[in-house]
């Protein structure tokens, strides 16, 4: 009998020891997981045609609307995924996923194809990490998001 209660009361402290792990990561802050460097929108452009320096007649194709992402993974575990938002005055404009393998400390640069209408011209613009996918399985959900509207 004495072992069956044993087992009981290391269970329960097993299980408030876990909740109270997951709890604690997911009540880490974006800058104990993630850093945003850098973050810039890159409006698409329409087919122009010139003539260029030299007289050369040119015609540059167009290009997609780009949001382009500097970040480092300030984790201690490599990332598999990473949604992040991009801001404009304060308010959800776009969400991209990057998928790979990104080792702690590695400084990442991408650019991401995005609707056109989602790069307005606001008066401020950021990117916030929103969530985070770990290698090991685990997950880190921005603990105080922005506002989608």
């Amino acid at each position: 009998m004495r072992t069956r209660i044993e087992i009981v009361i290391l269970t329960l402290i097993v299980g408030a020891v876990s909740v109270r792990v997951a709890s604690s990561q997911s009540m880490m802050s974006a800058a104990n997981v993630l850093h945003i460097n850098g973050c810039a929108a890159q409006p698409a452009y329409s087919t122009q045609t010139f003539t260029d320096y030299f007289g050369q007649q040119v015609i540059q194709y167009p290009t997609a609307a780009m949001l382009m992402v500097d970040f480092e993974n300030f984790s201690s575990k490599p990332i598999s995924s990473v949604e992040i938002a991009y801001l404009q005055d304060n308010k959800v404009a776009a969400v991209v996923r990057d998928q790979g393998s990104f080792a702690p400390h590695a400084a990442i640069m991408h650019a991401f194809s995005v609707t056109p209408a989602k790069l307005g011209s606001g008066a401020s613009m950021s990117c916030v990490p929103l969530r985070v996918h770990y290698q090991d399985g685990s997950v880190w959900n921005n603990p105080d998001p922005p506002r989608t509207k």
